[in-house]
Parts: structure tokens; C-alpha cells; sequence
């Protein structure tokens, strides 16, 4: 039998990709393609991953090894295309196995009525580190913790926003077409009486012009404990 795997880099664009993906897609076209995983970003390999996404494929961000080895079983019989994002590697354990994991279900860590925090992947553990400390200070924090970032728990969120001053979203990725931009579009059509203070935590929109360690990258871009942390205290006034 012919070796199932095909390995496609993601590269700089959606043009170059949609391209490159209709090759793969012709070639493939006897064969069902289910997964794509995507191990790192670098602005060259992955700017062309949101073909994927326009072609409906599930959004599953783990947060750590735990997480991913709960999410593997429910990939098996999955229909249709899984967008699988990785960190990497060695992450610390935050997770609680006991939340289980369910395709499209957000996780509540926390409650709270002052701030939500929104998170996926490795940013579970930096919204942890921010609520303890916010909470020393008197400040109650929500914690919505979302491993599938498409679908999108829209109904949890919104119960969760509807109940707190100010959301902010926390994600290792763009902040533009990710978790911060549903959050945003979802909040802009809500209906609140008393509108929330919000912010993006992520990648700005523009080439990334820094190396280093994956610590270091996220510290550059503010998606670190003692950046979040100033941001929220300057949103909740």
C-alpha cells in the first residue's frame, strides 16, 4: 500500500497555498484527507493556513500533552478535516483530566465577575498565572479555556461575557482570523445593556521580525504573565 502521509508547507500566503492544496487535492482525490498538523510558526510556513480553515476544517489548540492525548481518540472517526496546532514540547501540565475533552466545548477553570479570560492552548497556563495574582488583589477572574477553536463554544462564552466588566483573549497566534477575532465578532453582536472593555492578546498583525526561544517570542509579543496581567489592571480601571 502506498504511504497515506502527505507533508505540505503551509509557505507565505492563501494564493501560494490554494495553489499548492488543489495539486495535493488532485493527486489525493481517490483518498479522504483528515488531518493537518501544523508544528510550528514561522511566518513563511504558515501564513497559508487559513485555506484549511475556509474549507471547514475542526480548530483543536492543546494546551499541553495531556490535553492532546484526551483529544486523539475523538480524532479517529472524525468527519472531515482536522487543523491540529501544536506547541512545542516539554509544556508544563495545566490541564484537568477530569474536564475530559469534547470537539467544540469549552472548559471552565474559573469563575469570576470581573475579568474572563479566554484562552487556547499554552495560554491556559499564562491566564492561570494572571488570575492568582489579579486575585490577591481582590479582582474575581473567569477562566474559559478552549481546546477547539472551530466550532466555537459561542454559547459558553457568551454566558461567561455576559457576567463580567472586561474579556480579554489570550492566544499563542494572530490576532487577526483567530480566537480574538470570533471573540470580538461574537461581543459586537451580543446586545450587552453595558459594554465590555476587550483586548487581544496574541501575535500582531505584521511579519515577525524576531528569533528566539518560544519564551522569548511570547515575552516579545506580550503573551506572558506580567504583560497580561498590566493590561488587565489597566482595562478593570
Amino acid at each position: 500500500m502506498e504511504d497515506p502521509k502527505q507533508r505540505l508547507t503551509t509557505r507565505v500566503s492563501m494564493a501560494e497555498l490554494e495553489r499548492r492544496w488543489n495539486l495535493v487535492r488532485e493527486q489525493m482525490r481517490q483518498r479522504k484527507i483528515d488531518y493537518l498538523v501544523i508544528t510550528h510558526y514561522h511566518a513563511d510556513h504558515a501564513f497559508g493556513n487559513g485555506v484549511f480553515v475556509d474549507a471547514g476544517a475542526t480548530i483543536v489548540c492543546s494546551a499541553d500533552a495531556e490535553e492532546m492525548t484526551d483529544f486523539m481518540p475523538h480524532s479517529v472517526d472524525h468527519p472531515g478535516p482536522i487543523y491540529i496546532r501544536l506547541a512545542k514540547g516539554f509544556d508544563p501540565v495545566v490541564t484537568r483530566r477530569e474536564f475530559g475533552f469534547t470537539l467544540g466545548q469549552g472548559q471552565v477553570y474559573r469563575q469570576g465577575s470581573d475579568l474572563l479570560l479566554v484562552t487556547t492552548g499554552v495560554t491556559l497556563g499564562v491566564a492561570l498565572r494572571v488570575a492568582d495574582r489579579l486575585e490577591a488583589l481582590g479582582v474575581t477572574v473567569a477562566i474559559l479555556h478552549l481546546p477547539t477553536v472551530k466550532p466555537f463554544d459561542a454559547e459558553r462564552f457568551l454566558d461567561l461575557a455576559g457576567g463580567v466588566r472586561v474579556v480579554m483573549t489570550l492566544e499563542e497566534n494572530s490576532v487577526v482570523g483567530g480566537l480574538g477575532s470570533a471573540a470580538a465578532e461574537l461581543l459586537s453582536e451580543a446586545g450587552f445593556s453595558t459594554p465590555r472593555g476587550f483586548a487581544r492578546v496574541g501575535i500582531p498583525d505584521r511579519f515577525p521580525d524576531g528569533y528566539g526561544s518560544q519564551e522569548k517570542l511570547m515575552a516579545r509579543y506580550g503573551i506572558e504573565p506580567e504583560s497580561v496581567f498590566r493590561r488587565a489592571r489597566e482595562l478593570l480601571g
